[in-house]
């Protein structure tokens, strides 16, 4: 009786290890904590951590401060736009490439300081080659709205680039967002912060 308890044991330990290997917890790509008020961090079309790029890109990524223009309560970044130019992008560069195959969809949070914004945001992935972005985006507003967006194969569409999206997700060295607008003349900051990798395409009233 003895060992057929055991053996019970040793079975469920192993069952909850292949659960739990199956899970991919959720993982913050940056909450902007770790940068002081004003810091450059994004500057160019190569730099480091963040990249900014694009016609619309009116000014360097900064980090905030922990008032005035935040998400939260919270340091958050900022990137500057300027419309109707055709659109403008931003990047996180990944220290080394990862495999986000484990995951379902990425978030932030974000708004504009501009109550006229027409501005869209899509999601966007890269492995230095080749882009993938959203097949649908999301409308951004002066108010803080938390988007999750899929980055399952099915809601992806090739931006620019060759490689399948297959071999571009196991190797991704670069994930971020891209802005468009097809209205009026205006420039806007655009605020985000809590950029996360997600196990699922649920938010949750916590994440706000």
């Amino acid at each position: 009786m003895k060992s057929f308890h055991t053996s019970l044991a040793v079975l469920a330990i192993g069952l909850i290890g292949v659960l739990g290997s199956a899970v991919q917890a959720d993982q913050t790509i940056d909450n902007f904590e770790s940068y002081k008020s004003g810091q450059i961090i994004g500057k160019s079309w190569d730099s480091k951590p963040w990249r900014r790029f694009g016609h619309a890109t009116n000014d360097n990524v900064v980090a905030t401060g922990t008032d005035g223009k935040v998400i939260s309560g919270r340091r958050s970044a900022e990137y500057g736009a300027f419309w109707p130019n055709r659109f403008g992008a931003i990047r996180k560069v990944f220290n080394e490439a990862k495999d986000l195959n484990d995951f379902a969809a990425a978030s932030f949070k974000i708004r504009s300081d501009n109550g006229s914004t027409n501005t869209r945001v899509k999601i966007a992935v890269s492995d230095g080659d080749t882009t993938y972005i959203g097949a649908v985006g999301q409308n951004l507003t002066n108010k803080m709205q938390h988007f999750t967006f899929s980055i399952d194969p099915a809601d992806m569409v090739l931006a620019d680039g060759s490689r399948s999206y297959a071999d571009v997700i196991t190797n991704v060295t670069m994930i971020g967002m891209d802005f468009t607008s097809s209205e009026g003349q205006y420039t806007e900051s655009i605020i985000f912060d809590d950029f996360e990798l997600r196990d699922s395409l649920e938010t949750t009233d916590s994440d706000w």
